[in-house]
């Protein structure tokens, strides 16, 4: 199914968020919410007319959209997801005596996993939920805000609020991103590694390609920070750009291919409150490739020497 992209949307969601929470005036930003109103009764009208809803839309659209609404009914005083969620985040502020008498801004972002972020300033808590989640009980968002009001104000997080989170989202499934197309290779190849011929070499030599293909591509940015991710929920393996050079070894290539599949046998579990990311039979198996301690050790003092290069190049990672 072709996905709808709003041309604009989410400049104009971030300069009516801004101006809304930055002025007090109440005349202003009753005119500002009166604004947003009519645009996105525009937006909703030209939806029913093409016969299209909120779920044809692009993910990006879709949730600046969500937010659009969810700020018009925040000024308006009137019931929506996002406002539940907007006063579970203010009442839990209220118990924190650093934060309680700052504004308050919650917005959601594209995210396509479940990752939140808390920002603590001198005026204002800002804090930005991944859409994924918008669709978890009420119960979920209590405990999320009290960890990151915890993190945001230097207290420790219970191991109770870790515990119920991970249930929430071990047993609840987030609202999916859009789809993913596996059958699309042209992402997968390189200038200079195919990920798709490295894929199956692997699947065939260390895992007798017990693997179904999932989606693989290379990233938009020069990313030196993170060289490989697995996304479960899209079923998707992302590499590092930056190690799509000729002085790459291929053998670089293949062990974080290699690592990050060994993430689709091996996924995050806990043990008494802790996530368990890279466990001892992760680690175990990870070892059995056979260039393992090459490719560590080419991580640890080439691919410094490789990032040097890329900044003196000036590129944008």
């Amino acid at each position: 199914m072709e996905l709808y992209r709003i041309s604009g949307i989410n400049k104009l969601q971030k300069y009516y968020f801004g101006q809304y929470f930055s002025k007090e005036n109440e005349v202003f930003r009753d005119r500002l919410i009166n604004e947003l109103a009519i645009y996105y009764q525009n937006i909703k009208r030209q939806l029913r007319f093409a016969q299209l809803d909120d779920s044809s839309l692009g993910f990006n659209s879709r949730v600046a959209l969500f937010n659009i609404k969810g700020l018009i009914t925040l000024h308006q005083k009137t019931d929506s997801k996002y406002v539940q969620i907007y006063r579970i985040f203010q009442k839990e502020a209220s118990e924190v005596r650093k934060i309680n008498h700052k504004t308050l801004i919650l917005n959601f972002t594209a995210s396509k996993q479940l990752r939140h972020q808390i920002i603590n300033s001198a005026n204002s808590i800002h804090v930005s939920l991944s859409f994924s989640a918008v669709n978890m009980p009420i119960e979920y968002f209590s405990y999320l805000a009290k960890i990151l009001y915890a993190k945001a104000t230097g207290r420790s997080v219970k191991r109770e609020w870790r515990e119920r989170l991970f249930d929430f989202e071990e047993n609840i499934k987030p609202i999916a991103p859009e789809p993913v197309n596996v059958s699309d290779s042209s992402q997968a190849r390189g200038q200079y590694f195919d990920l798709l011929q490295i894929f199956q070499r692997i699947n065939q030599e260390y895992f007798q390609n017990q693997f179904n293909l999932p989606s693989l591509r290379w990233s938009k940015r020069l990313n030196r920070y993170r060289l490989g991710a697995y996304n479960r929920q899209r079923n998707e393996i992302v590499i590092s750009k930056i190690l799509d050079q000729k002085n790459v070894p291929v053998f670089v290539i293949e062990g974080i291919l290699y690592h990050e599949m060994l993430h689709i046998i091996h996924p995050i579990a806990r043990n008494n409150g802790r996530l368990i990311i890279h466990g001892t039979d992760f680690q175990k198996d990870e070892k059995k490739f056979k260039f393992h301690r090459q490719y560590i050790n080419w991580l640890k003092h080439d691919f410094f020497e490789l990032v040097k290069k890329q900044k003196r190049r000036k590129f944008i990672i």
